[in-house]
């Protein structure tokens, strides 16, 4: 016996052509404006090319919340990863964001001072647009703060005892 499909929640006509946020594309630029919301708070990610933020995890720490305190962004939340930091923002205005974003990433480029191109990808944003989802994305960083607790700790010094 053939199986049925699986027929759509929301018609597709509904949807098409709109956007859904973040953009991972490296190349190029956005086609439209990013989704943003003074209002909502959302999830922020920059992605590296290099797993090298744990090095100099206390100096990318302070640049965060020196340009959010700076640009009038409201930090929720942030955990560096190994190439990728997450942040849990809540914006003033679309140019205020656009400056953080232009700040925190030379900022963070400048501890490294590397002659390749630091950031992989161009900032994926999503808008938090229930409680549940921003619980949701609050316990994935606390997994990937775990994740970063983890590499740490087997990258330690055993002889020493410290990392």
């Amino acid at each position: 016996m053939k199986r049925k499909s699986q027929q759509e929640l929301i018609p597709r006509k509904w949807y098409e052509g709109v956007s859904f946020g973040g953009d991972l594309n490296p190349i190029g630029r956005r086609k439209e404006k990013r989704p943003l919301s003074i209002i909502k708070p959302m999830h922020l990610v920059l992605k590296a090319n290099l797993k090298i933020f744990l090095s100099k995890k206390s100096g990318i720490h302070l640049a965060v919340i020196k340009m959010g305190q700076r640009h009038q962004i409201e930090l929720k939340d942030f955990v560096i990863h190994s190439n990728h930091l997450h942040l849990l923002i809540k914006v003033s205005s679309r140019e205020n964001y656009h400056k953080f974003i232009r700040g925190l990433s030379s900022a963070v480029s400048a501890l490294f001072k590397l002659s390749e191109k630091l950031w992989l990808k161009l900032p994926w944003t999503r808008i938090l647009t229930s409680k549940r989802e921003f619980l949701n994305i609050q316990s994935y960083f606390v997994k990937n703060l775990l994740e970063v607790e983890i590499i740490e700790w087997m990258n330690r010094d055993w002889k020493t005892g410290y990392g």
